[in-house]
């Protein structure tokens, strides 16, 4: 992508640090780490992610004022970098452009020279050993092992040969939908919108986004859920392929999800983005009309 930079904001403690989404693989509820005498200090143990053996970070290393240690609320953003990969607890993952460009870049590089695979040699075989064998142990387990156990599988997803990039969630109605977290730019309190006369229900109207004019799509209706009156609080998220191209009303705010099934429960519909920005009908709108610039 062009134009601007895709980032996440993580919450470690009390601080908010930012990354290139480009830069995660995954995000996962905690799970069993396997720690080790000889690991490095900054190495809290090893994760199974996918079939491989991958470091965990301790998050005191990367912030002074988080926790040191993992607690079972946290979840695990998984990182990759040249082919390796490493896992660092964070509190919360957020979206939000605002808070991540407030947030204090988090340079991927320096985290992985923290955890050289030299440093790493004289436990990663005997740690791996010990966590495979507990994630065989048979009878009852706690949480963390059953997770452990559910994120040791690789999953491939369609066509790609690959395990499988976190999504986005959000709520279109009643329903909530996931889509590829690699087509989303943004999201935005809603822009102010110049309606066109004559645009189906699904079509809110155009709106003025860093430049560009974009035509702005009620998620809901064009789901064929009901619809909500448009408010200051309206949120907007911001997708496309190599630009914005489009941005589409929702009805919460939006969050990362990796498995079928929220936190709450709720099965996840696979939303088809590509579908979406491929419906030239929607693209009509834009020499329709010319909306003011924003002031």
């Amino acid at each position: 992508m062009s134009g601007i930079t895709s980032s996440v904001a993580v919450r470690m403690g009390p601080a908010y640090m930012s990354m290139p989404a480009a830069a995660v693989l995954e995000v996962v509820p905690a799970v069993f780490v396997q720690a080790h005498h000889e690991c490095p200090r900054q190495v809290l143990g090893f994760m199974d992610h996918r079939g491989a053996a991958v470091p965990v970070l301790c998050p005191s290393s990367v912030f002074d004022g988080a926790t040191p240690g993992l607690k079972a609320s946290d979840h695990i953003i998984v990182l990759q970098d040249q082919g390796r990969r490493l896992g660092l607890p964070i509190e919360e993952l957020v979206l939000d452009v605002q808070r991540a460009q407030d947030s204090v870049p988090l340079l991927i590089s320096e985290l992985f020279a923290q955890t050289p695979e030299g440093a790493l040699q004289a436990c990663v075989v005997p740690a791996w050993q010990s966590l495979q064998a507990r994630l065989r142990e048979p009878g009852g387990h706690a949480p963390l092992l059953t997770r452990a156990r559910s994120i040791s599988t690789p999953k491939v997803g369609p066509a790609l040969g690959c395990p499988t990039a976190p999504r986005m969630r959000l709520r279109a109605g009643a329903q909530a939908y996931s889509l590829d977290l690699n087509l989303v730019w943004e999201t935005v309190h809603l822009p102010s919108l110049t309606q066109v006369p004559g645009s189906p229900p699904r079509v809110a109207g155009v709106c003025h986004y860093r430049g560009s004019i974009l035509t702005v799509v009620d998620l809901p209706a064009y789901l064929g859920h009901s619809t909500r009156p448009l408010t200051p609080q309206t949120r907007a998220l911001i997708v496309g392929r190599d630009a914005p191209e489009l941005a589409l009303i929702i009805d919460d705010v939006p969050a990362v999800e990796q498995d079928a099934l929220t936190p709450k429960g709720d099965v996840l519909t696979p939303l088809d983005v590509e579908a979406l920005l491929a419906d030239r009908d929607l693209y009509a709108t834009r020499r329709a009309t010319q909306p003011p610039p924003e002031s």
